[in-house]
């Protein structure tokens, strides 16, 4: 009886053993569960207050931007103002615009990425961002090199958020019109690197031509004839018409913008060729 009873009491002992490490092993499971997920909390915290301030810079920036810019002009219009007060002006609303420092991007990479760009456009180059649709691989506009986004999507139509790499602000758009995405980068007064980039950016942008074939007239033509509207050109439906073709369809903006333009030139030159060749002799001016 007394083995018996030892033997029983030993068990009763290890089950009580064992029931016991498993409550402490769940006990510590729940502690590290709630530090995780207050380290996960006190991050999210963090990174919105970066946000928030970023955000509140931009702010701060474009108001004075926009009081600078009123200042200018009624200093121009006003005679009693002498040129030296105008560059104290100057001076002082420059100064107000609080320059972002690297350290306080959102992003850690984001410094060497503007530094990259930015060595690159001063030697004449706008390397583009890659995305990948449907297999395929195409290349969109330089500045999306500053945001962040998925890469790989279905269509040319689905909406995406780029997050600014400056700031973390998101802006959305389709692929090929992302002109939110600008707007937004072009708030950023607080990054004078970023400043000299989209003025490199633009400048290559209005000195090259946009190559003008033979679909590109009909396409000007189609809107002419048919009295549509422009803003057809961002609309998915018509833009999913040519999906399968390899001509890309312009948004709205370059379409009025670029293609327009350069078009009606084209359209100058030949009917000033086809005057010359009917215009007699005789009434052509002597040179």
């Amino acid at each position: 009886m007394n083995t018996r009873s030892r033997a029983r009491n030993d068990s009763i002992g290890q089950d009580q053993n064992q029931t016991n490490s498993l409550s402490n092993y769940q006990t510590s499971l729940e502690k590290t569960s709630r530090a995780h997920a207050t380290l996960r909390k006190e991050k999210r915290i963090q990174q919105n207050l970066v946000t928030n301030r970023n955000v509140a810079i931009n702010r701060l920036n474009s108001e004075f931007t926009h009081v600078s810019t009123s200042s200018d002009a009624y200093s121009e219009s006003s005679s009693s103002l002498t040129s030296s007060s105008d560059e104290r002006s100057r001076f002082s609303s420059q100064a107000m615009v609080v320059i972002l420092d690297p350290r306080e991007y959102m992003f850690e990479d984001a410094k060497t990425i503007l530094d990259e760009m930015l060595r690159e456009a001063r030697s004449g180059k706008f390397p583009k961002k890659k995305f990948t649709n449907n297999g395929k691989e195409y290349e969109y506009t330089a500045y999306l090199n500053f945001t962040r986004s998925i890469s790989l999507t279905n269509t040319e139509q689905k909406k995406i958020f780029f997050t600014c790499i400056f700031c973390g602000v998101k802006t959305k758009g389709h692929l090929g019109a992302t002109s939110n995405t600008l707007s937004h980068l072009e708030r950023h007064k607080n990054v004078p690197d970023l400043m000299e980039w989209l003025n490199l950016y633009k400048s290559d942008l209005g000195s090259s031509e946009m190559p003008i074939d033979e679909f590109s007239i009909k396409l000007v033509k189609y809107f002419i004839a048919s009295n549509s509207a422009i803003a057809e050109l961002d609309s998915q439906h018509f833009r999913n018409l040519f999906s399968d073709s390899k001509h890309k369809i312009p948004s709205s903006r370059t379409f009025k913008d670029k293609l327009l333009p350069e078009v009606f030139n084209l359209l100058n030159k030949r009917i000033a060729c086809n005057c010359n060749r009917h215009v007699p002799n005789e009434w052509k001016p002597l040179r």
